[in-house]
C-alpha cells in the first residue's frame, strides 16, 4: 500500500531524478522549479524531521518553503525515494517540476555514543552537534543531568574493573527555526511562503517556536533576507483562546514531564500565560510556545 501510495506521488510530481555522485555539484536542470539535495548517510535523531533540517533546497521561494517543512519521520531502514515524493506531494507540491538528488535509498545512522548521552540527560527532542575528546569506556557515572544551553561539560565513565574515564565534550544546541526568503517589510503579516525551515544554532532560555506557527503574525520591525524568526521581532496576535486545553511541558534542572492544562486566559506566542493542570488543578505559569503548548521551567 505505501509503495503504491509513493508510485502515485510521483506521478503526480513532474520528476527529474539524479543518483546521488560523491562530489556530484548541486546544479540547476533546464526547467526544474525546485531542487532537492539529500546525502546518504545522515546521522540524525529519532523521531519526525523536516526537510530543510537534512536536505538542500534551491528554487523559487514559495516552493522552497513548502519543501522546508515536508515531514520526514524516523525510519530504521532509511529514507527511500518514494518516502521523498509522498512527503514533498502532501506539502502542497503536486504538479511541480522537481529535481531530486539522492540515492535509492538514504542510510539513517545511529548517533554517537556521547551524542547519545547528552541527548538522553538533556532530554532534548531536536538536533544537536557533540564533539567529543575520547570515547566512553563503559557506563555513565556522571553528570546525573544536563540542562540544554550547556556549551561544554565532561562526561565521567566506569568501565569494567572499576576503571574510569573521562571524556571532554562540546555541543551545539540547534533547533527547526524560521528563516526569512526575502527582506520583509515592518508592520507585514508573515505568510507562508515568507519563510523556510531550517537548523540553526539555539541560545534561549525557553523552548524554541514551532517554525509552523509564525503565519498570521505581525512583523513589529523590518528583517532581511535570511533572518531567524525571533518572539520579539512580531506583535504578539492571540492564538489561544481562555479554556483551551494546551499540552503542559515541566522543566526542572534536566528532568521533563508532560501533563494537559486548561488555558486561563487568551495568549499569544511567546507570552507567559496562566494554566490549570487538570490532574493536580494545581495553577501554574508557563511560556505558549505553540497553540497547544505551554512550557513551564523551575529551578
Amino acid at each position: 500500500m505505501g509503495s503504491e501510495r509513493g508510485r502515485a506521488w510521483s506521478r503526480l510530481l513532474v520528476v527529474f531524478w539524479m543518483g546521488c555522485l560523491a562530489g556530484a555539484s548541486f546544479g540547476v536542470a533546464e526547467g526544474a522549479s525546485l531542487k532537492v539535495e539529500i546525502p546518504s548517510p545522515l546521522a540524525v535523531r529519532r523521531g519526525t524531521l523536516y526537510l530543510g533540517e537534512v536536505g538542500r533546497l534551491e528554487g523559487a521561494a514559495e516552493l522552497v518553503s513548502r519543501a522546508s517543512k515536508a515531514r520526514l519521520p524516523f525510519r530504521e531502514g532509511g529514507w527511500t525515494q518514494e518516502d521523498l515524493w509522498r512527503s514533498l506531494g502532501e506539502s502542497g507540491l503536486v504538479g511541480e517540476t522537481v529535481e531530486l538528488r539522492m540515492p535509492s535509498r538514504v542510510e539513517l545512522l545511529p548517533e554517537g555514543e556521547a551524542t547519545a548521552e547528552v541527548r538522553r540527560l538533556s532530554r532534548w527532542p531536536w538536533g544537536l552537534e557533540v564533539h567529543a575528546e575520547g570515547s566512553p569506556c563503559g557506563a555513565l557515572v556522571s553528570p546525573g543531568d544536563l540542562p540544554p544551553g550547556v556549551r561544554a561539560t565532561v562526561l565521567r565513565f566506569r568501565g569494567s574493573g572499576g576503571r574510569e574515564c573521562v571524556v571532554p565534550v562540546r555541543i551545539r544546541w540547534l533547533v527547526p527555526a524560521a528563516v526569512t526568503l526575502r527582506a520583509l517589510e515592518g508592520g507585514a503579516v508573515i505568510r507562508p511562503e515568507d519563510y523556510r525551515v531550517a537548523l540553526r544554532e539555539w541560545e534561549g532560555s525557553a523552548s524554541p517556536p514551532d517554525p509552523l506557527s509564525w503565519p498570521g503574525q505581525i512583523l513589529v520591525r523590518p528583517l532581511p533576507e535570511e533572518a531567524v524568526l525571533m518572539v520579539g521581532d512580531v506583535r504578539r496576535v492571540p492564538v489561544v483562546r481562555r479554556g483551551a486545553v494546551v499540552r503542559l511541558v515541566y522543566v526542572v534542572g534536566g528532568l521533563r514531564v508532560e501533563a494537559w492544562g486548561e488555558t486561563l486566559q487568551r495568549g499569544a506566542l511567546g507570552e507567559t500565560i496562566r494554566v490549570r493542570n487538570t490532574v493536580s488543578r494545581a495553577v501554574v505559569s508557563g511560556v505558549l510556545v505553540t497553540p497547544e503548548t505551554v512550557w513551564v521551567e523551575r529551578k
